[in-house]
This record gives C-alpha cells, sequence and structure tokens, in this order.
C-alpha cells in the first residue's frame, strides 16, 4: 500500500512538473520559441551544404512541402475563426411533416433538434414521443473545432417540407466560412420512413490546401426512468466488423473507441433507436463520450482529408429515428436490422414473433393473440409430453420396487445402480423422461420472452381495454406487469395444481424442490410483461388439462 501511495505522488508530482513547463510558459516564449523554430528549419533547410548525391529536384521537393506545411497551419488557424452567429443571417426552424414523424430543423448549425413520432405516445400516453431529448442533437463538423461551427449559421433552400406515403423530398442547408469552407448538407425524406438519408459536402473555398477532419456526432440524454427499464438493454451500441457491441451506460468511464468496418452506431432503449449509418465505408472510427451520468455522445470520425482549392469531399449515409419494428429497420443498409436483438434465441424468436403478428392481425388483439400462440406450441410438443406424461406415471409405478432395491442394497451404491438399471430397462421407463418437455420448453420460453420483451407492437397494447362505465381497464398494456398481479397469482395456482397431479420418482428432496419451484415463478413473474404471465398461465391449464387426461384414460 506504501508503495502504491509514493508511486501515486510521485507520478502526480511529474505530471504537475509537466503541466507547468509546457502549459504555463508566457505567451512570449511560446511565440518567440515558434518563431526561432521556423527559421532553425528554414536555415537547416535552405542553407545545409547538400550531398553529393542530392539533386536540385530534392531540395525544390523540400521547400515546396515546407511551404504547404506553413500554408495548412494558416488555414488550419483561419478555420477555428468561425463566427458563433451572423447577425444579417437570423435563426430559422424548418418542419419536416411525414406520415411518420414531424422532425424540426433549425438553421444554427443545419442539424434536427426535435422529432416527434405520430404513431407513438410517450410513457403517460398522452403526447407523441419525442426522439431528441433535452437538447440532443446532429451535427456535422470539423473535429478539432467541433464548438466554432455547430453554431454555425446556414441557409436553407425550403420553409417546409410535407410527405405523404412513398413521396420523397429533400431538404438543403449551405454555409460558408468566408475564404476557407463552403459547407452544405442535404437530407432526403420519405414520407412513410424513419431513416433519412444525408449527404455532407465540403468544398474547399481557400487559395490553398486545407487539411482537417470530419466528424458526425449525436448527442443523447437518458433519464433516469429510461435507464431503469427492467431487463432491456439501454444505452449505446455499435456494429463494427459484423459484430454488434453493447455498451452499458455505466462502464463508460469517460471514452471509448471502435475501429474497423463501421456499420453503424446508435443509442437504444426498449422500443426506440437513433442511428448513424454511414454508406460509403469512410468513417475511420467511432468514439463515445460520456458528458456526464445521463448525457452522452458517439461520433463518426472520418479520416484526416487534404483539400486542394476548389476540391469537394462528400460524406453519406443514413440517420434513423424511430422505432424498432423490424420491418422498418431491415430497409435500412448495413445489417442495421441487428439492432433489434433478441440474444442467444434469436433464431426461434424471430419466427414466433412472425406468426404472432399473422395471429393478431386475424384477431385484432394481441392478448388473444398469445394465447393462440401457445396453444399452437402446446399442440406441436403434445406427442413428446404426452410420452413424457406416460414415463411419468410408469416410474410412479414401479417406486415400491425401487424403494426395496435401496433397502436392500443400502450400503453398496454402485450395486444399487446397477440393479436399478435392470429395473428401468426391464419396464422400459426412461428416469430422464418428465423432464424432457420442461428441457425442450425452455428455449421456446426464453425466446418468447425477448420476443415480447422488445415487440413495440406490443407496446401499449391491452388485452381488456379500459371499460367506458368504469373508466378502468385490468391488463391495458402487455408489454407492462399486471397491475393487479392477478395473472401471476393465477399462474402460480396453477403451476401448484400442475405439480400436485404430475406423478412422483418417491425422492422426497426432488419433492420439496418441484413444490417450492410455482412459489420462486410466482414472485419473479410478478414483474414481468403480462403478455407473457398470460402465455405461461395458458401453458399451465393446458398442461393440467393433458395430464388430467392421461391420469384418467390411460392404464
Amino acid at each position: 500500500m506504501e508503495h502504491r501511495a509514493l508511486l501515486a505522488v510521485i507520478l502526480s508530482l511529474a505530471i504537475l512538473i509537466a503541466y507547468q513547463s509546457i502549459f504555463v510558459k508566457p505567451q512570449v516564449e511560446k511565440e518567440k520559441e515558434q518563431k526561432t523554430s521556423k527559421q532553425k528549419v528554414l536555415q537547416e533547410s535552405e542553407y545545409t551544404v547538400p550531398s553529393e548525391s542530392s539533386s536540385r529536384e530534392s531540395r525544390k521537393e523540400l521547400k515546396d512541402n515546407l511551404f504547404k506545411t506553413a500554408q495548412r497551419e494558416r488555414t488550419t488557424q483561419a478555420l477555428a475563426q468561425v463566427p458563433a452567429v451572423k447577425p444579417e443571417e437570423p435563426i430559422k426552424d424548418v418542419v419536416v411533416n411525414t406520415d411518420v414523424f414531424e422532425a424540426v430543423f433549425t438553421t444554427e448549425g443545419g442539424r434536427i433538434k426535435s422529432c416527434r413520432l405520430r404513431r407513438y405516445l410517450d410513457d403517460s400516453q398522452k403526447y407523441p414521443i419525442e426522439m431528441v431529448k433535452n437538447g440532443g442533437s446532429l451535427d456535422f463538423t470539423p473535429v478539432e473545432f467541433f464548438d466554432s461551427y455547430r453554431y454555425l449559421i446556414y441557409s436553407v433552400d425550403k420553409e417546409e417540407l410535407k410527405l405523404y406515403g412513398s413521396q420523397e423530398g429533400t431538404l438543403t442547408f449551405s454555409a460558408e466560412v468566408p475564404g476557407n469552407l463552403r459547407i452544405e448538407k442535404k437530407f432526403t425524406f420519405r414520407g412513410d420512413r424513419y431513416n433519412v438519408a444525408f449527404r455532407f459536402d465540403v468544398i474547399n473555398t481557400a487559395a490553398t490546401e486545407i487539411r482537417t477532419r470530419f466528424g458526425l456526432a449525436w448527442e443523447e440524454f437518458y433519464s433516469k426512468e429510461r435507464l431503469d427499464q427492467g431487463y432491456a438493454f439501454v444505452g449505446p451500441a455499435v456494429y463494427v466488423d459484423g459484430k454488434r457491441t453493447e455498451i452499458k451506460p455505466k462502464d463508460i468511464k469517460q471514452q471509448q473507441e471502435f475501429s474497423g468496418a463501421i456499420g453503424w452506431v446508435a443509442f437504444e432503449d426498449k422500443y426506440f433507436i437513433n442511428g448513424m449509418i454511414p454508406t460509403d465505408g469512410s468513417p475511420q472510427y467511432v468514439r463515445i463520450n460520456k458528458i456526464d451520468d445521463n448525457r452522452f455522445t458517439a461520433t463518426l470520425v472520418y479520416p484526416e482529408v487534404d483539400l486542394p482549392p476548389g476540391v469537394k469531399k462528400s460524406y453519406e449515409g443514413n440517420v434513423y429515428l424511430g422505432p424498432k419494428l423490424s420491418g422498418m429497420l431491415a430497409l435500412v443498409p448495413n445489417n442495421f436490422s441487428k439492432a433489434l436483438n433478441y440474444g442467444w434465441f434469436d433464431i426461434i424468436a424471430r419466427p414466433l414473433l412472425i406468426v404472432l403478428k399473422w395471429l393478431e392481425k386475424h384477431t385484432h388483439n394481441w392478448g388473444i393473440a398469445i394465447i393462440l400462440l401457445t396453444i399452437l406450441i402446446k399442440i406441436i410438443f403434445y406427442p413428446l409430453t404426452h410420452k413424457s406424461y406416460k414415463s411419468m406415471k410408469e416410474m410412479q409405478k414401479i417406486q415400491p420396487k425401487m424403494a426395496k432395491l435401496r433397502e436392500k442394497y443400502k450400503n453398496d451404491k454402485e450395486k444399487i445402480n446397477r440393479e436399478m438399471w435392470h429395473l428401468y430397462k426391464t419396464h422400459k421407463v426412461n428416469p430422464l423422461g418428465g423432464c424432457l418437455p420442461m428441457i425442450l420448453q425452455i428455449p421456446v420460453f426464453f425466446a418468447l420472452y425477448r420476443a415480447l420483451l422488445y415487440s413495440i407492437e406490443i407496446r401499449h397494447s391491452p388485452f381488456i381495454p379500459s371499460l367506458p362505465i368504469l373508466n378502468y381497464g385490468w391488463i391495458t398494456d402487455l408489454s407492462s406487469k399486471d397491475p393487479l398481479y392477478i395473472t401471476p397469482l393465477i399462474m402460480g395456482a396453477s403451476m401448484f395444481l400442475q405439480q400436485k397431479m404430475t406423478p412422483t420418482t418417491g425422492d422426497p428432496t426432488q419433492a420439496k424442490i418441484m413444490l417450492l419451484m410455482p412459489v420462486v415463478f410466482t414472485v419473479m413473474f410478478l414483474n414481468f410483461p403480462s403478455g407473457l404471465v398470460i402465455y405461461w398461465l395458458v401453458n399451465n391449464v393446458l398442461s393440467i388439462g393433458q395430464q388430467f387426461y392421461i391420469n384418467k384414460y390411460t392404464s
């Protein structure tokens, strides 16, 4: 411990000394050093006698490089001197209305400042949900001078834009830093899509070459309520080199970077997502920054570029602001559909969700659709569960013989196991047969759990809607827990009844564990989505009916 403390003190002193010597020098001394350094470089380059092998071309190339370096320094300094506001160009808002959202862009920075979804309400179910929260925005600027350029005032080619159905329209912002850069931001919308295509053009209007690096940044605000959304992932996610990576906000200390083939970067919560999807394949890396406990930024950082006079550089991609609808996500390139993640059981969850949507289309009620899907799953598993229940019943029949074997060979475990095996073989009983249906249903259970957890179609969808007379419904949101806890309690009771009807193996320890299971499941399901509880409850009721039939009609 003492060694670590001493090392910390030494490092602190070293950093302090370095800071004082590097950053806290008088400005005159800095300028003097820079001037001396430049003069020294020029003297060395112009007056050093070259060797015999040197040529005039090499000396000329050296001078040209020095000239270009000096020009770049001047243009870089000019890039930083961007006025925050141009009084002659007042700030204006431009409203874009489509079938799916109302977006508000501002000429200050040529960026989006609001996007309200028409078809989805917030948790209060009173107002359209806002995708650009607490000052969050989308900015495209030179990375080194982000704070200056994000407040540059742009001109815009339209006062408003209205689109319906498959109609497409564009919005173009343009601004110029006199004698340096001209930036044009073109956004393309479609009336029935949540993704917005972008093309950013940067033109060098200076008389000399400009070297700079651009970045596309999204700032996101996560309230405490959004961060505490139960078991669902909430936070930034990146898709790099064909792999999706989730970054939990609490794990971000200050900054994280991801390099490789950049597919997309997004801010997610349970049902909605804001994503940036470059389609030109040019970003060098993704940078995730933590501003504070609730505010984060994601930046697509592009490689440094040298722009000769009059040359244009373009950056293209898509921005997605909307729900995690599989059909909509699939319309966006770069595997953006991977943003809807069902975990290990994705291969099972997606087909289940397709069937569930088909059932809802014909019943117009997600609760009824879940019940019908449960019956369908039960029919598929019926032959297996029927065989398993019969196996358990056969096991119950040979319990007296098993008890005699345990008593007879109680001091010889190897002999007991051998005799038990012969007994199973004689009566054609599989001791593991009773566990098989439960094991096989576990992947289906978890797959359906993930599907119901992330299915925005079920969000705010009622099973038993509010009654006009009482103005109160029972299960008005299948994606939330049962407010009265009726379904989880009935589910626990049905599970207990099912356990009592199931033949036992005679093992008292196993019997106690099985009777404890309904209690454990009831506690777990109290806060589960009510749609999932309905699935498990209906499954238990069907299992009870099947067990009753086997017990009564199977000898």
